[in-house]
């Protein structure tokens, strides 16, 4: 290695949530959230999640995104285990966090479905990203039934391009594919492909044959 390959050398790790930093250059970074598959299902992370909004006075517009998918949620709340010889926390516990569901009343994180899960880790991401930001999401399709695929990437998309974040999504789920081809996205960051119109970007799913030359021979689709 030359002594100039050695000077662009360096490492990089992606953490749930932080930034990318041009080396020696401290005054350029990115800021960066990542969802990984299982982030959502981390009851820790998700509270964790939670409390920062809540600090930082975020609640109602995480509200306003989580309805997007699930409009029955009313609200997020972090509720203390009490003693059963009174109202005292519990010793050595630690608050958990609850949903206010119009259909299910006051209950813990862990008994919502992953879709509401994955909707409340989504949008305590976007509303902590600041405008140039970039949301990595893994796996666009986990906790998602591919009936509601589309809505949820359309809410994805049009959430970005509002708050000025760029999305990166990836699958490996030909059915998500499908279903996001059927229609078009509609205006957003970045795509399968993209083109141009007026000045206006907008992203698509990879034409049908392409898909169908990704598709095993062994199963057709759906």
């Amino acid at each position: 290695m030359t002594h100039g390959e050695e000077d662009k050398a360096f490492r990089m790790v992606l953490w749930e949530r932080g930034s990318l930093r041009a080396p020696r250059q401290r005054n350029h970074a990115l800021s960066v959230a990542f969802a990984t598959p299982i982030s959502h299902r981390s009851d820790g992370l998700l509270a964790a999640r939670v409390s920062r909004i809540i600090h930082e006075d975020q609640m109602a517009a995480a509200l306003t995104l989580i309805r997007g998918i699930d409009p029955l949620v009313q609200d997020l709340i972090m509720v203390q285990p009490e003693r059963d010889d009174g109202p005292l926390p519990a010793r050595g516990s630690a608050a958990t966090l609850h949903v206010r569901h119009a259909r299910a009343g006051l209950v813990p994180v862990h008994v919502m479905g992953d879709g509401t899960r994955r909707a409340i880790h989504l949008a305590s991401l976007l509303v902590d990203l600041p405008p140039g930001g970039v949301l990595l999401l893994d796996e666009l399709e986990v906790g998602m039934h591919t009936s509601v695929l589309h809505g949820v990437f359309r809410w994805l998309v049009t959430t970005c391009r509002e708050r000025g974040v760029q999305l990166f999504a990836t699958t490996h789920s030909l059915e998500a594919i499908d279903t996001l081809g059927k229609r078009h996205v509609g205006p957003s960051p970045g795509g399968g492909s993209r083109t141009r119109r007026g000045g206006t970007s907008s992203a698509e799913a990879p034409p049908a044959p392409r898909r169908r030359e990704a598709r095993p021979s062994s199963g057709p689709p759906p």
